[in-house]
């Protein structure tokens, strides 16, 4: 495994568009999303994630972090969606 250390995080308004790490979808530009500036590997490089895909990896631990394939995410983030559709719930 790869030592990775987060150095920051924000949660700032896209000047540009991005890419979600975690899903592959696109960050709009003027959407609130997650920067996370990353050092690991020899470099520091910014990380950014919609604030739904970031939510779902609070209990996760650095393997998956690693090992997460945007299909494979993309999964959990549609059962996540349509288990607060059941409750409700409005979709983030």
């Amino acid at each position: 495994m790869s030592d990775f250390e987060y150095l920051s995080e924000t949660k700032p308004r896209a000047r540009k568009a991005h890419y979600c790490i975690l899903c592959g979808e696109l960050i709009p530009q003027g959407m609130r999303h997650v920067a996370r500036v990353v050092k690991g590997d020899g470099s520091v490089y910014t990380v950014r994630m919609h604030e739904e895909c970031e939510a779902l990896t609070q209990e996760w631990d650095e393997s998956e972090w690693e090992y997460s394939e945007p299909a494979t995410f993309c999964e959990l983030l549609a059962e996540s969606r349509l288990r607060a559709a059941e409750r409700g719930e409005k979709e983030g």
